[in-house]
């Protein structure tokens, strides 16, 4: 059973500074105007960037004033939209950044990441620069700096003032505090946080991984993870359940079934679930009968309900956020799906904890 508890998983890559003003209405002008953007540590809680690190990024908000303001103009930009921009982006030469995960993004550009690697070992100023545009439209210069006495993440976002003129809103950076990069040529970095943040380690891929290969893990492993259960973490098959902890798996079976979170009378205790729900619940989603569920899970002997504790915000875990990449995938003869996963790890330095298949 679960004794632990956890804070949420931070931001990854950038700490998605404040919003902009509204975006307006009126035609554009004739000609880009760019405002340039002020050191400003008050709304975005981030440090103070140099002057050298302010000027590249005002530089580069400069130069992609002409595509971005024509986006920035559309109220609510669709899927459409974003793909389109990120694909003139990097036309233009731009290395894009592709959110995965809250702590995990892949660069659009391989070679990006290997230029950023090769200067960084000749101990020479290595400099990653990367362009995001979220989902809901908003853009946000992402630079990476790994030098002696400057390691960090400077971040700045891409909006309208109100007369349409482009503005660089909020400059600021963020210590690194750590980083490697790995035998798989990716970056694993860990974020100067404040204290109200669990865990500040992130990961950049190199590249984007095969996209039905992570639609494969979005689709099987995400609604499981490695976190409030061992579905993942142990061996076990419909005959035997070996360590797997059937009393855990009842938050990850709901999620699997679409149904309503479990909401116990006390999330600080064990509370017990109706035997009834739990049994409809775990049977549904995994091949043990009610039977087994009885013999193998934990139960009260006298009501017969069986016991819970939730996964929530008020426990720390013990265990660190484990991302599931899938390498491979294979088709058996009868008709079963086998997926072979590497299961990153931010906070232990690695892309490959261990590996297992599914």
């Amino acid at each position: 059973m679960k004794s632990y508890r956890w804070l949420p998983a931070i931001l990854c890559c950038a700490l998605f500074l404040s919003a902009c003003t509204a975006r307006p209405s009126q035609s554009l002008p004739d000609s880009s105007s760019f405002i340039q953007g002020e050191n400003d540590t008050t709304r975005n809680g981030l440090d103070a960037v140099s002057d050298t690190v302010l000027q590249e990024l005002n530089e580069q908000a400069e130069l992609l004033a002409s595509v971005c303001q024509p986006f920035l103009s559309i109220s609510n930009p669709s899927v459409d939209d974003v793909n389109s921009l990120r694909e003139e982006l990097r036309h233009m030469g731009q290395t894009v950044l592709l959110p995965e995960t809250d702590t995990v993004s892949a660069l659009s550009d391989p070679n990006a990441m290997e230029d950023f690697e090769k200067s960084a070992a000749s101990g020479h100023r290595a400099v990653l620069k990367t362009v995001s545009v979220t989902e809901n439209g908003q853009i946000f210069l992402v630079f990476y700096y790994l030098e002696d006495d400057t390691c960090l993440c400077a971040q700045a976002q891409l909006c309208l003032d109100e007369t349409g003129d482009i503005l660089l809103q909020g400059p600021g950076g963020t210590k690194i505090e750590s980083w490697q990069f790995t035998k798989k040529g990716n970056f694993i970095f860990e974020l100067a946080l404040g204290p109200l943040h669990e865990d500040g380690h992130s990961m950049l891929r190199a590249q984007p991984i095969d996209p039905q290969l992570s639609q494969m893990a979005q689709q099987y492993l995400t609604p499981v993870g490695y976190q409030d259960n061992n579905l993942f973490l142990c061996s076990w098959n419909a005959a035997e359940k070996g360590n797997l902890c059937l009393n855990d798996v009842f938050d990850a079976a709901l999620r699997i079934s679409g149904a309503q979170e479990y909401t116990p009378a006390d999330s600080a205790a064990p509370s017990l679930v109706p035997a009834q729900q739990f049994e409809e619940a775990v049977s549904g989603c995994l091949p043990f009968s009610c039977e087994q569920l009885r013999t193998g899970a934990e139960r009260d002997i006298q009501s017969g309900d069986y016991w819970y504790l939730p996964y929530a915000v008020s426990y720390w875990s013990v265990l660190p956020n484990m991302v599931p990449e899938v390498t491979s995938a294979r088709q058996l003869s009868d008709g079963q799906l086998v997926l072979t996963l590497d299961v990153a790890c931010m906070r232990r330095g690695t892309d490959c904890l261990f590996t297992h298949e599914l």
